[in-house]
């Protein structure tokens, strides 16, 4: 028995136990090297017997604290009923030597179960036994339905027991609260009810409870949670990684008055409550931990550092069981969920944050326009921009001198100026030099262009090798390759069509010398290398306009594909935001579903979480940020209010904004902007009135408009939320509190700890009561909850499996622990907490106890 590891063993006997018996096997097993806590048992059979005409049996345990001859004593008390003597002429009480001076054997005496409870009322506290029914086996009392006589016994001692031995059938059924009018659940024991050694260890009951009488009791109060009838242990069942034990010792952080005493805390897998009154430690304990294991989340204005000299945590992995230290300078602690004080109130005050954080929780594939926008929208806004700038060049004198306008005058002036060198005599030859200097200057434009060309296409080529080469790098363990970029036949051909130009300007120029020694001997009375070179001067100004006037078609045709291809671009990017927000509607139903691997009452209670909310994904324009932020680029001069109309009211009736639709008109490059003029024109056009725009702040302004990442300040996906039909502005702090922990619990119900500092200052009480309490018992066994509470309703409904006390002596911090079941830590909690005295007292109204 002692090899077994058993915490708890009943030693079992019939109406009254032999002399010492209890002691003398306490002590057998301690010789032994066995730590368990001995029980004694009674079993009695009662007068009653079951629908097979057996004697129904109910067992009563007693507190260790009392020996065998004081129970012995009292059962002295106890009368019996003689199944030998129907007239009852002598009576029987329950006492070996009563038993066996009327001539009886345990064979031939029962017990009338009302007296049998009522002795139990009368001769011991509530808390020294507990009455446990026999539902199956021999001398079972659970009928059929309908059974008449039988079943209103059995409901009799269905509802005079507090326990029942019986198997994984009859848990289900007494944890049934419908099986009779007013029932409640019963918790179900299973035992070897070994009679010889080598039937030990058939059966278990797994019991989470301190391994005391006390303890065993507590399952009055938790029929169900607190036992496991599995033969493996529930701890192997539902293993999770847990927060194990803290070692603390000294002051927060130099020069602080507050101190931890020295202390080692072994902590609890499941449930753990913190209490104790104002300033004790309770929340300083709890942001302690927070410091070692997430330092970021705590504001280094406070007053309070954390940096004890020694903080040790320790943590047990799920996997194998391994524990690790975590201190300040060693293992990287866990990812946990941790709620600080009053921190759900902060972000569920604001709708912006609250939707930030649901969408964190989310798993939502989202798409990077950083990555997959921006560098294609910077680049084309900046090529506009240069393409404007080569538009608006000007000379001293102010011309733009890239226009056609101009172009077409200069190509005029000197077209005249060539005429007036020129008479019949010399004119043939002249507009031949001319016409051969026209073609060397549209050459040496070309070459110029090519050589241009290629050294571009040598540089991009370049950059892009580069790419390439680290991208291979990356796709080595893939074994896949990109082929290199070859342009060498670019490159080449655009050399030898350089060379050609050469060799054909040289041929022009060979032409222009001859040409130039026949007006010579013609006998022209001026200098005709004079003459020929102001006309070829006069050729060049017409060549070069006419290639502005080319180059010009070719940027406005450029300026116009980039508008097309703007367009196209912010069509897309609306398009995948669109797409981000109807996968946060996806990820709430996939969430709803569960995950690969659990089980059905996971996905049970990740519903249960859920119950009453709902979350959509939408995109939100926010007209009011969309204007705030454009003004630093406008001249808001224009925008003064005047004649009824507010500065903001000028800005929408000018830009026709004031929602997603209108802003997607906007930046098509459709004309919905209102000039001065009352018609209607594109934003590309009102970013060149320089009385609204100056040119300094167009690209800037342009960039605000069509760049993501200035989109995001007014322009962005937010998570719909309802909670009970209601939208976040239409509920209570309280509620708001509420919904996000509830989302915060069930995007990561499983696994990791949670830590919640003081859930009283986020939530509506209704909710705590009626929801978190059972959210908590069952939550529980997949992770471990920490919680710190001023709230005795928590502490005692949820069941806390251990309770740690904060006590602060004169700026020290100390901390002490016990269970739940523990007289002396039932009295501590009823008097620090508020109502505590009355929750147990609830607790004892529904089992039936007070």
């Amino acid at each position: 028995m002692a090899a077994g590891g058993f915490a708890v063993i009943g030693v079992t006997n019939y109406f009254f136990f032999a002399e010492d018996e209890i002691e003398r096997t306490g002590q057998a097993l301690q010789d032994a090297g066995a730590s368990a806590v001995v029980v004694g048992n009674l079993e009695f059979r009662l007068t009653q017997p079951n629908k097979d005409g057996e004697a129904i049996n109910a067992h009563v345990l007693f507190d260790p604290v009392l020996g065998t001859a004081e129970i012995n004593q009292r059962l002295s008390r106890l009368k019996l009923i003689n199944t030998l003597d129907a007239d009852g002429a002598r009576p029987v009480y329950c006492t070996e030597r009563d038993i066996s001076a009327a001539g009886l054997t345990i064979a031939n005496i029962t017990v009338e179960f009302r007296d049998l409870r009522e002795w139990l009322h009368a001769q011991f506290n509530r808390d020294d036994y507990v009455l446990i029914g026999c539902p199956v086996g021999y001398g079972s009392f659970r009928p059929q339905r309908n059974e008449g006589r039988g079943e209103q016994i059995a409901t009799e001692l269905d509802k005079g027991c507090a326990i029942m031995f019986g198997g994984l059938k009859e848990r289900g059924f007494f944890a049934d609260a419908h099986r009779y009018a007013g029932a409640i659940a019963k918790p179900v024991l299973q035992g070897s009810d070994a009679h010889r050694i080598n039937e030990l260890g058939i059966n278990y009951s797994w019991v989470k409870a301190k391994p005391t009488f006390d303890g065993l009791r507590q399952l009055i109060y938790e029929p169900t949670e607190r036992v496991s009838l599995d033969l493996d242990s529930p701890e192997h069942l539902y293993p999770k990684p847990f927060f194990s034990g803290l070692h603390v010792e000294g002051p927060l952080s130099a020069g602080q008055s507050l101190a931890f005493h020295r202390s080692s805390i072994g902590i609890n897998r499941d449930l753990v409550a913190i209490i104790g009154g104002r300033g004790t430690g309770k929340s300083v304990l709890l942001d302690s931990v927070l410091a070692l294991l997430q330092p970021e989340r705590l504001s280094t204005k406070g007053s309070l550092d954390y940096r004890p000299p020694a903080f040790t945590l320790d943590f047990t992995k799920q996997n194998d069981g391994e524990c690790i230290e975590i201190t300040r300078d060693g293992s990287v602690g866990p990812d946990y969920l941790h709620v600080r004080q009053k921190e759900l109130q902060d972000i569920a005050l604001d709708p912006n944050k609250l939707s930030q954080e649901i969408k964190s929780l989310l798993p939502i594939a989202t798409n990077d326009p950083l990555v997959d926008v921006e560098e294609e929208v910077s680049a084309l806004l900046r090529e506009k921009e240069e393409i404007f700038a080569w538009f608006q060049e000007e000379d001293e004198e102010g011309n733009k001198i890239n226009t056609p306008r101009y172009n077409d005058k200069v190509k005029r002036t000197n077209e005249e100026r060539v005429n007036t060198l020129t008479n019949e005599k010399n004119k043939l030859l002249v507009t031949e030099y001319n016409g051969n200097r026209k073609l060397a200057g549209e050459a040496l434009i070309l070459k110029n262009r090519l050589n241009a060309f290629r050294n571009k296409l040598t540089t991009t080529v370049g950059e892009l090798s580069d790419e390439v080469a680290a991208l291979n790098t990356q796709l080595e363990p893939h074994d896949k390759r990109i082929p290199a970029i070859d342009v060498k036949p670019q490159v080449d051909a655009l050399a030898q069509f350089a060379i050609d130009i050469t060799a054909y300007t040289e041929k022009l120029d060979v032409t222009s010398a001859e040409l130039l020694e026949k007006l010579r001997e013609q006998g022209i009375e001026q200098d005709p290398k004079g003459l020929l070179d102001k006309v070829e001067g006069y050729q060049r100004e017409v060549a070069r306009a006419n290639d502005r006037i080319e180059r010009y078609k070719d940027k406005k045709a450029r300026a116009e594909s980039l508008n097309r291809l703007r367009g196209d671009l912010m069509v897309a990017h609306l398009e995948d935001i669109a797409t981000d927000a109807a996968n946060i509607g996806s990820a709430f139903q996939l969430l709803k579903k569960g995950q690969e691997g659990w089980r059905p009452e996971q996905v049970q209670l990740v519903n249960e979480l859920l119950e009453g909310v709902n979350i959509e994904g939408a995109v939100h324009f926010d007209a009011e940020a969309f204007y705030t932020g454009m003004e630093p680029y406008l001249n808001m001069r224009k925008f003064r209010a005047a004649a009824g109309a507010s500065k903001r009211e000028k800005l929408i009736a000018k830009l026709s904004v004031n929602s997603l639709d209108t802003f997607r008109t906007l930046v098509s490059g459709a004309a919905v902007v209102l000039a001065d003029d009352d018609s209607k024109v594109s934003i590309d056009r009102f970013v060149r009135d320089t009385e609204y725009v100056s040119n300094s702040d167009a690209l800037n302004f342009m960039d605000y408009l069509f760049k993501p990442s200035q989109q995001r300040k007014y322009l962005f996906v937010r998570a719909g939320l309802t909670y009970r039909g209601k939208p976040p502005e239409k509920l209570s702090v309280g509620q708001r509190g509420t919904f996000f922990l509830c989302m915060k619990l069930a995007t990561d119900p499983f696994g990791s700890p949670f830590v919640f500092d003081q859930p009283e200052d986020d939530l509506d009480n209704e909710f705590i009561v009626n929801d978190l309490i059972p959210i908590f018992r069952k939550i529980k066994k997949y992770r471990q909850v920490i919680i710190a509470t001023h709230n005795a309703n928590l502490v005692v409904n949820a069941d806390a499996e251990q309770i740690i006390i904060a006590h602060n002596d004169a700026e020290v911090l100390r901390y002490e622990t016990g269970a739940i079941e523990e007289p002396h830590m039932r009295e501590k909690i009823c008097v620090i907490l508020e109502g505590g005295e009355t929750a147990f007292r609830q607790r004892e109204l529904k089992y039936g106890l007070a």
